[in-house]
């Protein structure tokens, strides 16, 4: 018994057309009166005829469903490094945030030892391993790059002045604008990588593809 794929390869040989087109043969070939010897002749070759057909016609849809397979292959792994790279900039962009919001040198160190470090880390360390030679084009690898370079800057910054106990008003307000220029510089890679994204692999879906904090 042939499976689902089997019958999908025999499917073409057994179209409308190719059947009246046998009914047709078989047909002129009675009109011709002829003998024993010739008709097993034309059928030999008329089954020949039939089995490279059919071979090639198997041969065509083994390609064509490879290379959907591949297509669908290359969307799903697309789809997991745009997860990363999003995963990433999330993370950067939702702490950011919280600090721009009046709170103080305590409260942003104390919220960042319990929650922002670690998601900003890991987010960091699953974009760091993209492979980028396999992102399929240049102007991908150079905003990965850029987003890499952006997301280590405020990682960085923010070790340096939340390693300590206490931070001059001065330098806690320094801290802020520093983490609001390298959040700006960071989006600006987002934007660049989603826009490359777009058009390397249109298929995948980028929904919620602008982080937070940024206008598309």
């Amino acid at each position: 018994m042939l499976n689902d794929y089997g019958k999908s390869l025999f499917k073409p040989l057994c179209s409308v057309q190719n059947v009246v087109l046998a009914a047709a043969v078989i047909f002129i070939l009675s009109l011709l009166n002829l003998s024993s010897s010739e008709l097993a002749s034309w059928a030999q070759a008329l089954g020949s005829i039939a089995a490279i057909w059919g071979a090639f016609q198997i041969s065509n849809r083994q390609v064509e469903r490879q290379q959907s397979e591949r297509a669908e292959e290359r969307n799903r792994q697309a789809s997991a490094f745009f997860a990363v790279a999003k995963n990433a900039v999330d993370a950067a962009n939702n702490f950011v945030s919280f600090t721009q919001h009046s709170h103080s040198f305590m409260i942003v160190r104390m919220n960042w030892n319990l929650m922002y470090s670690h998601s900003i880390e890991s987010s960091f360390d699953s974009l760091k391993l993209l492979p980028a030679h396999e992102l399929g084009t240049y102007d991908l690898v150079i905003a990965h790059s850029g987003l890499v370079a952006s997301v280590a800057s405020i990682l960085v910054q923010t070790r340096n002045s939340l390693g300590t106990t206490a931070l001059p008003e001065q330098e806690y307000i320094f801290l802020l604008q520093e983490l609001s220029m390298r959040l700006s510089n960071l989006n600006f890679y987002w934007v660049n990588f989603t826009d490359a994204f777009a058009a390397a692999y249109p298929e995948p879906i980028m929904s919620n593809a602008s982080p937070a904090g940024t206008v598309r």
